[in-house]
């Protein structure tokens, strides 16, 4: 067995898991034996996931997570084996072993797992364990397309966008070659890549660089030739398509907190988030409502305390700076609670404009009571207005989670 290659990650293992719901247990963990004669999958699953991170009923233990996700495997769950195959891949739990890996890798793309199917076609792509063969590789992506029901045109950049999401190695690497994309996607397509097998490529590389031993008599391992193909995986026919030269691997960008899955942050429009959005926009309508409340009454009082000879400091008589003020400060800022810093700064603006609007517009459409009343709701539903827009696409501060893969 090999020893773990410097750089490989677990990520792809991270990524597999699909938050296992009472992680941690209310009580003492069932055993494996008990879900196994259960036959409990699922539960099997969500064991070894909490092995896999350490829970006050089930401490961190790499190896007994390996024996969860074996029995689930024995039970037919398709990610259960491919657990099982990134723990080979990767050496958690036990000894890394690429070839048992790309083995059980093969099994669970045969069951239908879709990472499987990408880890496998990466494989082929980078010649990991498996001589590297574009052609098998593009067999094995167009399953990917099938299981994915990606049906964009191959050529265009919708596909090779989809694709990548999905971590398939030949498409995300084009899209980190693209300076034009920006640093965190280009991070994010990187970080994919070598969850789904880009990591081993790396490694390799790393170790072909290293000098040769000082004992020159010892002996090489011989290569390791490549297992049969696949019958099933591989009965499709590659189309024949133009020789291309492989551009070499591209540099790798530095983004901010890469190792933090929760620094993902897309831009404005990448995700639709209908239901972040619309839950954002009720608690901002909440804050505009209160501090439109809030700055009738300041505004009012103020009107008041000149009236009586005693008029506020600095503000005097302009009783607007007060409604507007306070109209700002409560009705607005509140709503940094759920909308990203760019939002609130893009709502003011669009806000200031319609309050502008309003109360330009009084002397022709007056609407309310007088000029600053009419700014002030302009200026609410402008900023409203945007609010919901941007929220809908990405905007709020509840975590967006990357593409799946």
């Amino acid at each position: 067995m090999d020893p773990v290659p410097k750089g490989t990650s677990d990520d792809g293992l991270d990524e597999a898991f699909a938050e296992p719901r009472g992680l941690g247990f209310d009580g003492p963990a069932p055993t494996i034996d008990e879900l196994l004669a259960n036959e409990d999958a699922a539960g099997l699953l969500e064991l070894g996931a909490a092995y896999r991170v350490g829970t006050p009923h089930a401490p961190r233990d790499l190896f007994k997570a390996l024996e969860c996700f074996e029995a689930a495997s024995r039970l037919g769950s398709e990610q259960a084996e491919y657990l099982v195959a990134l723990a080979y891949m990767n050496g958690l739990g036990i000894g890394r072993d690429v070839a048992e890996g790309a083995k059980r890798m093969r099994s669970a793309a045969q069951r239908g797992s879709l990472r499987a199917k990408v880890y496998v076609a990466n494989l082929y792509e980078l010649g990991v364990h498996y001589a590297p063969d574009r052609d098998k590789a593009d067999v094995w992506y167009r399953n990917v397309a099938r299981a994915a029901g990606i049906d964009a045109d191959p050529e265009s950049d919708a596909y090779e966008l989809a694709m990548a999401e999905h971590g398939c190695v030949r498409f995300c690497l084009r899209l980190v070659a693209d300076e034009d994309l920006p640093a965190k996607d280009r991070a994010f397509y990187l970080k994919k890549a070598k969850a789904m097998g880009y990591a081993h490529r790396l490694a390799d590389a790393r170790a072909s660089e290293a000098p040769p031993a000082a004992d020159p008599t010892q002996a090489s391992a011989p290569p390791r030739a490549a297992p049969p193909a696949d019958a099933e995986a591989e009965a499709e026919p590659a189309p024949a398509e133009p020789a291309r030269e492989e551009a070499p691997a591209p540099p790798e960008p530095e983004p901010e907190d890469d190792d933090d899955p929760a620094a993902y942050t897309p831009t404005l429009g990448a995700q639709w988030t209908f239901g972040a959005g619309a839950a954002a926009f009720l608690v901002a309508a909440f804050f505009a409502a209160s501090g439109a409340v809030a700055a009738f009454l300041a505004h009012e009082g103020s009107r008041s305390l000149a009236l009586a000879g005693r008029a506020l400091p600095v503000v005097g008589r302009t009783h607007e700076v007060v409604l507007f003020g306070v109209l700002f400060l409560a009705g607005v800022l509140p709503a940094g609670a759920v909308y990203r810093p760019n939002v609130i700064a893009v709502g003011t603006l669009v806000g200031a404009a319609a309050g502008a609007g309003g109360w330009f517009a009084f002397p022709s459409y007056p609407l309310l009571w007088d000029a600053a009343a009419q700014a002030g709701a302009a200026g609410l539903i402008g900023f409203l207005a945007t609010a919901l827009v941007l929220g809908m696409l990405g905007g709020t501060r509840r975590p967006i989670d990357p593409p799946a893969t």
